[in-house]
């Protein structure tokens, strides 16, 4: 198991970027703002509108239910999207 994101704070390490997010929201009572403030936090953000959010998740299901793009499919695949 890879450890990729460490907690600014303590050193704690975490697999993935919601698993450090919710950490410092918990374990150190930080704001919303104060814990995406950890460079590392990873930003996903739509090239068509410009839409930002922090789970890959939302982005997926953002491109598939308001631009109708499938982000694994062929096609977008082969046209760059």
């Amino acid at each position: 198991m890879a450890w990729k994101w460490s907690c600014d704070v303590c050193s704690r390490q975490f697999t993935t970027s919601q698993g450090l997010f919710l950490h410092k929201r918990l374990a150190h009572q930080m704001t919303v703002e104060q814990a995406r403030a950890n460079p590392l936090v990873q930003v996903w953000q739509c090239k068509i509108c410009k839409s930002k959010t922090y789970y890959a998740s939302s982005y997926y299901r953002h491109m598939r239910m308001i631009h109708g793009i499938e982000p694994f499919s062929e096609e977008s695949a082969s046209s760059g999207k």
